[in-house]
């Protein structure tokens, strides 16, 4: 199972503690929250691959969280570690999002097998080849975007970037995301970089008359909207 940055939401300091060490000790990289704002609030700052979610505590948080992970990323995985037997309960963080469960008292092989399950089960998933937001289209295979019938002629990093945009729709991307996504920064260096390029892509979709402008969000990011004021 290849290496994954993995997010632990748990109230339990015990249980954080538990996890991240076994986690590790397999490999991956792992992060602890133990409320649903500092998890969102990771999630929006950095790259996850996966996410174990306690439910318990408080019990309604688990599907509201669910679904505001799977709004704002629907490659992530979602693992639910539950202490109920309420098959309900089971269905629903299921149906909001969640891609499997494991149910408390777990033996460890056992989650690691979940894990590597969940992994698999994602990476059958088909990869669409285009993906269309508003009036931008993405080729995934030649990595190239184009505004209507026109392409536009972008560095790696500026596809990288608009790509990213385009993803997230019209949710805000902070600043330090796109520096650890596009750039491989795992943490916000005093630079400018992420702002120079958002210029240039400004001006090349400015170029070729597209809809679609990247809108700044003070304090947060940039976002992508139409530039008749919808979203993409």
């Amino acid at each position: 199972m290849k290496t994954m940055n993995i997010l632990i939401v748990d109230d339990d300091s015990r249980v954080q503690s538990f996890l991240g060490n076994a986690l590790r000790a397999e490999g991956h990289a792992a992060t602890s929250a133990d409320a649903p704002a500092e998890a969102l609030n990771l999630l929006s700052h950095g790259e996850f691959d996966l996410v174990l979610l306690d439910p318990e505590q408080p019990r309604e948080f688990g599907p509201r969280l669910c679904r505001e992970i799977r709004r704002r990323d629907d490659d992530i995985r979602i693992l639910i570690l539950t202490a109920t037997d309420r098959h309900a309960e089971k269905a629903q963080l299921l149906r909001t999002g969640a891609d499997d469960y494991v149910t408390k008292p777990f033996n460890l092989d056992e989650l690691l097998a979940r894990i590597e399950a969940v992994t698999r089960r994602r990476a059958r998933a088909p990869v669409p080849s285009v993906t269309r937001v508003g009036d931008l289209e993405i080729d995934h295979e030649a990595q190239a975007i184009r505004a209507g019938d026109i392409p536009l002629d972008l560095t790696r990093k500026e596809y990288g970037l608009l790509r990213m945009l385009m993803k997230a729709e019209s949710r805000p991307v902070s600043r330090e995301k796109i520096l650890n996504q596009v750039w491989g920064y795992s943490s916000a260096p005093l630079t400018n970089v992420v702002d120079v390029y958002v210029a240039r892509v400004r001006r090349k979709l400015a170029d070729v008359a597209a809809r679609a402008r990247i809108r700044t969000v003070h304090g947060v990011g940039y976002r992508l909207e139409h530039s008749d004021g919808g979203t993409c």
